[in-house]
């Protein structure tokens, strides 16, 4: 990756940028995690500075409450290997996924962060405070590729822990709905939805392009209706593609 030593930021919609470089002790930011702003008009701003990852224990962020007028530094416990995600509502809530497979939690706006989990390799906020993660046991080795990963849901911010699923590849979190993929011929493209229903793309066993959606609604009672799609390949080209069936929780 690259870093970036000039720092611009506009706080009027991209009319003008000024230069906050020296607000950030002109520390090259890691281009391809960008700038991270709040849900919202929080005003909350992430950067993450460019940190050898061998010659420091963590990594360095620099983190603003006023659209980036003034910058604080904290100094990690631990590399990021991903972006930082904010909670969809409350920008205090922080988490983000480790170099080392940690998955990492902050109420705080990222001043101080707690290790919840090891072995993590994917997450999500659902409704409210509820966070969805994916990880394999200690030891595993492409545990996403065999369909060994195991999936669990916190309620209480890291606290407790539920194991929703296990022996999945990957899984994700539409509205209201939670589907997981285990291992099949069966392609799915997961199109739309809300808290009430989802829409999917089912393609022929084999991979071809098939004709055939479905709807999946909360007040059916677990039933789905099917319906023939007179363009479904057009469909599917503007779909996020799924290469193993979709088993729906609600």
């Amino acid at each position: 990756h690259f870093g970036l030593l000039y720092s611009p930021i506009s706080a009027d919609y991209g009319k003008s940028f000024h230069d906050i470089s020296h607000l950030i002790n002109n520390t090259f930011i890691r281009k391809e995690f960008g700038l991270l702003a709040g849900p919202g008009n929080s005003q909350q701003v992430i950067l993450t500075g460019d940190t050898p990852g061998l010659d420091n224990p963590g990594g360095v962020i620099f983190t603003s409450t006023d659209a980036g007028v003034s910058f604080k530094s904290v100094q990690l416990p631990f590399h990021l290997a991903q972006p930082i995600t904010f909670h969809f509502l409350n920008p205090e809530y922080l988490v983000v996924i480790s170099i080392d497979g940690g998955l990492w939690l902050s109420l705080d706006f990222g001043a101080v962060w707690t290790k919840v989990h090891e072995g993590t390799q994917s997450f999500t906020w659902g409704s409210g405070i509820t966070l969805f993660f994916s990880f394999s046991t200690k030891g595993t080795v492409e545990a996403d590729r065999r369909g060994e990963l195991f999936l669990k849901r916190t309620k209480d911010l890291g606290k407790t822990f539920t194991t929703v699923a296990h022996s999945i590849f990957s899984f994700g979190y539409v509205g209201g709905f939670l589907f997981t993929s285990v291992i099949e011929t069966l392609f799915y493209s997961v199109l739309d939805g809300d808290e009430d229903m989802i829409f999917m793309h089912v393609d022929n066993p084999g991979g071809t392009v098939g004709e055939r959606s479905e709807l999946h609604c909360n007040s059916l009672k677990h039933t789905h209706l099917t319906h023939t799609l007179s363009h479904a390949h057009t469909l599917v080209s503007l779909s996020i593609s799924f290469s193993l069936p979709l088993y729906l929780r609600f």
